[in-house]
């Protein structure tokens, strides 16, 4: 029987990349087949750090295989610039996967699931529409986790102010 495989979508940036890399080395420990998708700038990134240039992981045979797709910026638009990544990303990668899917399951490796930052929630809706399971990863710590969950609280008892 073959593994189950996993398409694992990280927002782009390092902060997200890293730890969704962390989890594919589990998921590929476990006997899954992941399949990385990030944006075409930080796919390069990701294979230029490679020893051999990342060629082992375009192999369909390989139980980790790397990808890269269009983000839907212009070249000269900043990457950095979060706000333009959100309003961008939903549009300029929703193709990408698509293609990345049924590229797949026409390979016989069908994605049977989407593993995606929580982020990146846009991609559930196309996991639905492609009949695929979703689940959100939260690489921030449980400390971030907290903060971002009491922020309203911390400006009511004085300790932020609305503008911080």
């Amino acid at each position: 029987m073959d593994s189950t495989h996993i398409l694992i979508l990280p927002m782009p940036f390092q902060g997200h990349i890293m730890p969704l890399m962390e989890m594919t080395y589990h998921l590929i420990d476990a006997g899954f087949t992941v399949t990385f998708v990030n944006t075409d700038f930080n796919h390069r990134r990701l294979l230029s750090a490679a020893p051999d240039g990342g060629a082992a992981f375009s192999n369909t045979n390989s139980r980790l295989r790397l990808l890269g797709i269009s983000d839907g910026m212009g070249s000269d638009e900043d990457r950095k610039d979060v706000g333009l990544s959100c309003k961008l990303l939903p549009s300029g990668m929703s193709p990408g996967l698509e293609s990345i899917v049924r590229a797949a399951a026409a390979e016989g490796r069908p994605i049977q699931w989407i593993l995606a930052d929580f982020n990146m929630a846009w991609a559930f809706a196309l996991a639905n529409q492609m009949g695929l399971r979703a689940a959100a990863f939260c690489p921030p710590s449980a400390a971030m986790i907290a903060i971002a969950l009491n922020v309203s609280k911390m400006i009511e008892i004085g300790l932020l102010t609305e503008d911080e």
